[in-house]
C-alpha cells in the first residue's frame, strides 16, 4: 500500500460519534432525560449473537477481479446505533457498481479523490483498487498513475474500522504510484477549509464519493458546505442515496439544498429505492 506523505504520523482525532446527531434530534423532540439512566447497569446477555459481521464483495473490470473483504458489524448491532458507518448500507453497492462501470470517465485525470462518510471504506477502497488496476494495465500513461485517494469519516469508531479495512485490502499494492490515506473529516465550512489547508495544501478534490450518508436533516447543510468547499471547479460528486423509514429527510430536500449551493445533477441509476446521482457545479 502506497500512502500519502505523513500518513504514518499519528492523527489527533476529535472525539465524535454519529449518535451526537441523534441526541440533538432527541433533545429537540423533548426526549425525557431520565431515559438515559435506564441504560446504566443494564444486563448484558452473555449468549447474545455476535454483532460482528464480515462483508465480502467481488467486482469485475476488464476480466480482472477485485475482491474486497470488510470487517464491521451487522446493521442491528448497538455499535451501529452509535456509529452508523460500522456497517454496510444498501446504496453503497449500487454506487460501487456505477463506479466500476464508469471508472474511466470518473477516475481518469483525477489527481485527488475523496470519500465522505466512508464508514467501512467500500467505495473508497474500490476507487483505489480500480486506479491501481488502470495503472497496471496502462502503465504510467497520462491521467492514470499518481492519484491521491482520501477516505474520510467524522466518527472516531468508524475511523478505527476504516483504517483496518484499508490496510487489509490494499497491502498487495505496495509498488503502486496511487496513494491512499484515512483521515478524520467533520463536515461544515470552517472544518472543511482547515482540512483542505492541512491535507491538500488548499488544492481541491476532483472526485468526491459518498453513499448512505444522509441520516438526519441536521447533516444536510454541513454536507453541502463541505462539498462546496472541497470540490474543484470541474469536479464531480458521486452520491448514493437510499430512502429509509427511520430517516426523516427526503431526497427532494437534499437536492433543494444542493441547488442553493450552486450544484446541478443527473440521476444516473435508480433501482429498488436506491438512487445514484452525479453532481457538478452549475455552469
Amino acid at each position: 500500500m502506497s500512502t500519502i506523505p505523513n500518513e504514518e504520523e499519528e492523527e489527533v482525532l476529535i472525539h465524535w460519534t454519529d449518535d451526537a446527531i441523534r441526541e440533538l434530534v432527541d433533545h429537540g423532540n423533548n426526549k425525557n432525560d431520565d431515559d438515559d439512566d435506564d441504560t446504566e447497569g443494564a444486563f448484558i446477555d452473555p449468549f447474545a449473537v455476535d454483532p460482528h459481521e464480515t462483508f465480502d464483495f467481488t467486482f469485475t473490470k476488464n476480466e480482472a477481479v477485485i475482491d474486497i473483504i470488510l470487517e464491521g458489524y451487522n446493521a442491528d448491532a448497538d455499535q451501529v446505533w452509535k456509529s452508523t458507518g460500522l456497517t454496510i448500507w444498501r446504496a453503497a453497492e449500487l454506487t460501487c457498481d456505477y463506479l466500476v462501470e464508469h471508472s474511466a470517465s470518473l477516475l481518469r485525470n483525477k489527481n485527488r479523490i475523496l470519500e465522505l462518510g466512508a464508514g467501512l471504506g467500500l467505495c473508497g477502497i474500490l476507487a483505489y483498487r480500480l486506479l491501481v488496476l488502470m495503472e497496471e494495465e496502462e502503465g504510467e500513461s497520462e491521467g492514470v498513475a499518481g492519484a491521491e485517494v482520501f477516505l474520510t469519516d467524522g466518527d472516531v469508531e468508524a475511523i478505527v474500522a476504516l483504517k483496518h479495512n484499508v490496510s487489509s485490502n490494499t497491502d498487495q499494492q505496495q509498488q503502486s504510484k496511487t496513494k491512499i490515506a484515512c483521515k478524520q473529516l467533520l463536515w461544515g465550512k470552517e472544518l472543511s477549509e482547515t482540512f483542505l489547508q492541512q491535507q491538500n495544501n488548499n488544492e481541491k478534490t476532483d472526485l468526491l464519493i459518498a453513499s448512505d450518508i444522509v441520516y438526519s436533516p441536521l447533516v444536510v447543510q454541513p454536507l453541502w458546505e463541505t462539498v462546496a468547499t472541497l470540490l474543484s471547479e470541474d469536479g464531480q460528486f458521486l452520491f448514493g442515496y437510499c430512502s429509509r423509514r427511520d430517516v426523516k429527510i427526503t431526497i427532494e430536500e437534499v437536492l433543494e439544498v444542493a441547488k442553493e449551493y450552486g450544484f446541478e445533477w443527473d440521476c444516473v441509476d435508480d433501482r429498488d429505492g436506491v438512487l445514484v446521482y452525479v453532481f457538478q457545479w452549475k455552469k
